[in-house]
Formats: structure tokens, C-alpha cells, sequence
């Protein structure tokens, strides 16, 4: 995912004419949806291009989210006994 983040950064590089490390740090904080404004395509290319980046960001922003719930829930079957878990469980349906 970050390859694909970097390499889209580096085409709108050359698109908008800025230094290579401006738009891969443009391309990151456009992929985790900060997007600061102090840079900002011109083109319109380089903007259907930014829009691939942001759902770049997002599905991964997602799928790191993923893993760490699947590590939470692995994590409290191997260390809290079973029967704790289900009094957790029952005290939340009420």
C-alpha cells in the first residue's frame, strides 16, 4: 500500500512540476486525510489521482484497524478465562 501510495505521489511530481519528496510527503498526508492545504494539485489529473490516493489511505487506514481488533479478540481468548468472558458478555446484553 505504500508503494502504491509513493508511486502515485511521484507521478503527480512530475504532472505538477514539485520536488519528489514534497509530493510523496503530499501523497501521505493526503492518504491519511489530514491534508494540510499547503500544497494542493493544480491539474486535472493530478486531482483524480489525489482521489486515488485518499481511498489508497482509507482501505489501509481499515485494514490496519482490522488486524487490531482480530489481535485484541485472539488476545483476550488466550488470556482470560472463558467464563469471564462470558459474564462480560452477559453484563452487556443486559
Amino acid at each position: 500500500m505504500a508503494g502504491i501510495i509513493i508511486m502515485v505521489g511521484l507521478i503527480v511530481s512530475r504532472l505538477e512540476n514539485w520536488p519528489k519528496f514534497d509530493s510523496v510527503y503530499w501523497a501521505f498526508i493526503t492518504a491519511t486525510t489530514v491534508g494540510y492545504g499547503d500544497m494542493r494539485p493544480k491539474r486535472k489529473a493530478s486531482r483524480i489521482l489525489a482521489i486515488l490516493i485518499s481511498f489508497n489511505g482509507l482501505i489501509f487506514t481499515g485494514i490496519l484497524i482490522a488486524i487490531a481488533v482480530e489481535a485484541v479478540g485472539v488476545a483476550f481468548e488466550l488470556h482470560i478465562p472463558k467464563e469471564t468472558l462470558q459474564q462480560l458478555e452477559e453484563r452487556i446484553k443486559g
